[in-house]
């Protein structure tokens, strides 16, 4: 994994039912959960996550920006979305190459991979990464819960955005909802995202969707 020299920020979000503290790096857990746990809890024993494959996608979700109102989709990835997904990421290698590099450099025999392991995530509800489309069919971002601990009850969210439709309101949205199918749906205490410091945009949306600042974390490895 390649080091970057910029420190990242994460940011946090609780159930609305969580009180605050006032100090931006605690972790507030809902009444009776149990955070001490070594050993992590089987999803299976979760009926209400159980099922979300079947149950909650696709999910079309209505955005109004600026006055001009549109739907996207939100679904689990699966093989068949590999060739629309490889010509988005080429479509976007510029920004790539400084937001995540390790996509910037991808070719479509390794986003069959990437594919691949992302359905052995969902499978195992380890992981759960959505495709964001737009009217049209195109593939034109993720939002995604890349690291779900069920003992801890948490998980760690990402998102990456087409620059042709970033300022829409999309990744906010988008963002917004997977928390709140976290937090409810899957019965989650926490989420986190991380951004690079200069990443601006990235933390105007976890911000937007109500994430609060955590301290910086310096030299993280991707």
């Amino acid at each position: 994994a390649a080091r970057l020299s910029k420190a990242i920020i994460a940011l946090s979000r609780h159930p609305p039912s969580a009180r605050t503290t006032g100090v931006q790096r605690a972790v507030l857990a809902r009444p009776g959960a149990r955070k001490d746990m070594e050993v992590t809890m089987k999803p299976e024993n979760n009926q209400l996550a159980k099922d979300w494959l079947n149950s909650s996608f696709p999910v079309m979700l209505p955005i109004t920006k600026k006055g001009r109102s549109f739907v996207v989709t939100l679904r689990p990835i699966t093989k068949s979305d590999a060739a629309g997904f490889t010509e988005t990421v080429i479509r976007n290698k510029e920004m790539f190459e400084d937001t995540i590099p390790w996509l910037a450099d991808t070719e479509p025999w390794l986003v069959r991979s990437y594919i691949s392991i992302w359905e052995a995530d969902q499978k195992e509800k380890a992981g759960l990464h959505l495709l964001i489309e737009t009217q049209d069919g195109r593939v034109q971002g993720v939002v995604n819960m890349h690291t779900i601990d069920w003992g801890r009850s948490t998980a760690h969210m990402g998102y990456w955005l087409s620059s042709e439709v970033q300022g829409m309101g999309i990744a906010t949205e988008a963002v917004n909802w997977l928390t709140n199918f976290a937090l409810t749906t899957m019965q989650l205490d926490h989420v986190d995202i991380s951004t690079r410091v200069d990443n601006l945009k990235s933390r105007a949306v976890a911000e937007r969707a109500g994430f609060i600042l955590r301290p910086e974390i310096e030299d993280t490895e991707w």
